[in-house]
């Protein structure tokens, strides 16, 4: 006969195989190393599973759980063996779990515990990380290769970037005390209401060349195809970013 798969050796530890199939089985193992260890191995499990079972404070219902596991491996070939096995395990110990007084009950809340505490290390660099600041923003598409930007009612100390950069949008996205903002979009526009002093970022595709930037009522920058134009209190006013902050 062939070599019997990992299901038919469980089969015949739990007493399933009998008469002909059984002899098959039995003559083949007298006479294959390979499958006589294979069936040592998986009686060995067998036992480890009921001295297991035997530390329950009560009796487990296992025989529904056999009867599972047989089913298991009659569908599953092979492969169902190491699953039907932690089955078993599984369902007993949960079952322990409830029992008042159990070993395994003890065992299963430290192990428990193990798993839900985060090593002290993690738990300092969780309190020690400052939280994300908060941000909020919208994008427009330029139009006919115009865009307007204004910031209406800003607050002193606003700070506020220009990246010019290749993405096809133009974008503004408020940060910190700046989240709170409103915005309000239009055919190649963006408003900015009432951001207070955090950060405001601005970000323009370099293919639009006509541009104005404007702050509380005054232009801050402009750019019209020749180049740009800063008017602005900016921090740094060449390069790929121009800043600004807003005067206190």
């Amino acid at each position: 006969m062939n070599h019997p798969d990992e299901g038919t050796l469980q089969a015949l530890l739990d007493g399933e195989v009998a008469g002909a199939d059984r002899a098959d089985v039995e003559g083949h193992l007298a006479g294959c190393a390979t499958c006589r260890e294979a069936y040592d191995e998986a009686a060995a499990r067998a036992r480890a599973l009921r001295e297991a079972l035997s530390c329950l404070d009560v009796p487990a219902p296992v025989a529904p759980a056999r009867r599972r596991v047989a089913a298991r491996r009659r569908f599953g070939g092979r492969a169902a063996l190491p699953w039907a096995a932690v089955f078993v395990l599984v369902a007993a110990t949960a079952l322990s779990a409830t029992v008042p007084g159990s070993p395994l009950r003890r065992w299963w809340s430290a192990a428990a515990e193990r798993a839900t505490a985060a090593p002290a290390s993690v738990q300092a660099s969780a309190a020690a990380a400052p939280a994300p600041e908060p941000a909020s923003g919208v994008s427009v598409r330029p139009v006919d290769g115009r865009l307007r930007v204004s910031l209406v009612d800003a607050a002193p100390g606003l700070r506020l970037g220009v990246r010019f950069g290749e993405a096809s949008r133009a974008s503004v996205t408020a940060s910190g005390e700046a989240a709170g903002a409103s915005f309000r979009t239009g055919p190649g526009s963006i408003e900015v209401r009432g951001a207070g002093p955090g950060r405001v970022e601005v970000a323009i595709s370099r293919a639009v060349k006509d541009f104005s930037l404007s702050v509380n009522g005054r232009v801050y920058l402009v750019g019209d195809g020749a180049g740009l134009r800063v008017s602005g209190p900016a921090s740094a006013p060449a390069g790929p970013e121009i800043e600004f902050e807003v005067p206190r």
